[in-house]
């Protein structure tokens, strides 16, 4: 919201705005950072938890139980399969995002002026952009790890 603010500013708004966008990326970093750490772990404990789940599918006796078991692993591993494939591509949108977002922010802290600003509308219009697509990637994301089977 910061940066599609700063179009409709005035000269003496302007460096006060461009602060507010700086540390908006920055935030937006460490929780680019923390997510993709967060991915990490959700990937190790699921894959644990699914060899755990293949291991303990061996050792039922029940030739029926465990057909039943390992096609509801599979149906797991497919899904679970589409959780890890929709927060890597959100990983990477968000990346590319703050990338852009922070060497905009950087251009206007260094040229504080409407007319700087304005020159650059094209590489806002790129980021803001980006910004909707990780926000879609996002959220792709949470809704595949809501709809994983129970």
């Amino acid at each position: 919201d910061a940066l599609r603010a700063v179009d409709e500013l005035g000269e003496d708004s302007l460096p006060r705005q461009i602060e507010k966008i700086f540390a908006a990326g920055a935030d937006a970093r460490v929780r680019a950072q923390d997510l993709r750490a967060t991915t990490g772990s959700m990937k190790s404990a699921g894959n644990r938890a699914l060899a755990d789940w293949a291991r303990d599918i061996d050792l039922l006796q029940d030739p029926a139980e465990k057909a039943a078991e390992r096609d509801k692993l599979a149906k797991a591993r497919d899904a679970y399969g589409r959780i890890v494939d929709a927060f890597d591509g959100a990983n990477l949108r968000l990346n590319a995002t703050v990338t852009v977002y922070n060497a905009e922010a950087a251009f206007m802290r260094r040229n504080v002026s409407a007319a700087a600003v304005a020159s650059r509308a094209s590489e806002r219009a790129s980021a803001l952009s980006l910004t909707d697509d990780a926000i879609t990637a996002l959220d792709r994301a949470i809704d595949e790890g809501e709809n994983f089977p129970r």
